[in-house]
């Protein structure tokens, strides 16, 4: 139901097959209101559409939650979303996890995650997203570890030729 202040959803879900993304909750000026989306199996693939020519092409599935509250004061967002056989560009980057959370005081969220490919930690992210910045917002560290240079090979095909390999590094960004 939707009233001049208030929207509530109660388990609207959208299905396709075993994939499924559930909204649940209310948004409104009650700052202990929230909604809730749960993406089960959810497959990135869905995605590629959407991002076009980017060069850039998603498979794998995702699981997890995202709360939303207080979207009418002081926004708070925070999710917890597991990754399952993420591929980029057609190279594994394996499973992984991804956890946020609002940071009020500095108006950002907080990002927390790793991936693990065949049993090796392959990348670990850290950091920061400041949505109200038009410049500088994104503070993130990144540690990633036996990663396939062929990921890029959309980015560099018009000036590499066989563009392959292996890297490994800190990032900060």
């Amino acid at each position: 139901s939707i009233d001049t202040s208030q929207i509530n959803i109660n388990d609207l879900c959208f299905v396709n097959g075993n994939q499924s993304i559930k909204l649940n909750g209310s948004i409104s000026e009650n700052k202990d209101e929230a909604l809730e989306i749960k993406l089960t199996q959810f497959k990135l693939d869905n995605l590629n559409h959407f991002i076009g020519n980017s060069g850039l092409v998603l498979n794998g599935a995702v699981d997890g939650t995202t709360t939303l509250s207080d979207l009418y004061h002081n926004p708070v967002f925070s999710s917890s979303i597991n990754f399952k056989k993420i591929k980029l560009n057609d190279e594994l980057i394996g499973n992984g996890s991804l956890a946020t959370v609002w940071d009020n005081k500095k108006q950002a969220v907080y990002l927390h995650g790793n991936f693990t490919k065949n049993n090796v930690p392959n990348i670990l992210i850290s950091g920061f997203y400041y949505p109200m910045r038009d410049s500088n917002n994104v503070d993130l560290e990144m540690t990633l570890q036996d990663m396939e240079m062929q990921i890029f090979e959309p980015f560099v095909k018009d000036y590499c030729r066989d563009f392959n390999g292996k890297f490994g590094g800190d990032i900060t960004v």
